[in-house]
């Protein structure tokens, strides 16, 4: 009778407390990945204002469209590399390309990758450009800021899910909310539908 008391005690304790503990490890996974992400959107927005270069951020299109990117790149485009600093030849952007030799990792790792476990939803632009006065733009073309092409960014979002938590960062054309707006609540992205790309 004792040992049947002493496993129902267990029993009863373990069903409380381990689903507790998922709950925390799926948060402690997205807020990683959250704060990874907003770390990189600032350092590309910083870098871009000292050094008075354009920078991107580029998902990596290895997937189907269908599919949330695994990857992606913080990089600085190749025009500030050498002097004249600042100048562009117009056939060198290659801005769709994940892996163009115009555009040079700008942090020790060469693409940060997303957690297997973590999904990811957003309706962010598959480039983000990071330009000299702080914006964040469609393209990279500093020299024709009025074109269409290079407009800045809408209000969008990148969601990170992982097991029952999911939290959103908001990234807008002058950067992304600060990390007490967006790790103050854990948010549901399971719903989510929009992928853009």
């Amino acid at each position: 009778m004792e040992v049947l008391a002493g496993l129902a005690i267990i029993s009863i304790v373990s069903s409380i407390v381990l689903p507790g503990m998922a709950n925390f490890f799926s948060g402690m996974q997205v807020k990683a990945e959250g704060e990874i992400f907003v770390q990189n959107v600032r350092l590309a927005r910083y870098k871009a204002i000292e050094e008075q270069a354009v920078y991107r951020l580029i998902f990596d299109t290895a997937n189907p469209a269908s599919e949330a990117p695994s990857a992606y790149r913080v990089q600085v485009h190749s025009a500030f590399d050498d002097p004249p600093v600042g100048t562009y030849d117009a056939g060198t952007y290659d801005d769709g390309n994940y892996d163009s030799s115009y555009w040079f990792d700008a942090i020790e790792a060469e693409e940060i990758i997303f957690d297997t476990g973590t999904e990811v939803k957003t309706n962010l632009p598959r480039t983000l450009y990071f330009w000299p006065n702080g914006q964040i733009r469609l393209g990279p073309d500093i020299t024709n800021p009025g074109l269409p092409a290079n407009d800045t960014i809408a209000e969008c979002y990148i969601g990170f899910g992982y097991g029952s938590s999911g939290i959103k960062v908001i990234v807008t054309p002058m950067g992304v909310f600060s990390s007490e707006s967006y790790a103050a609540d854990l948010v549901d992205i399971t719903n989510d539908t929009e992928v853009l790309w």
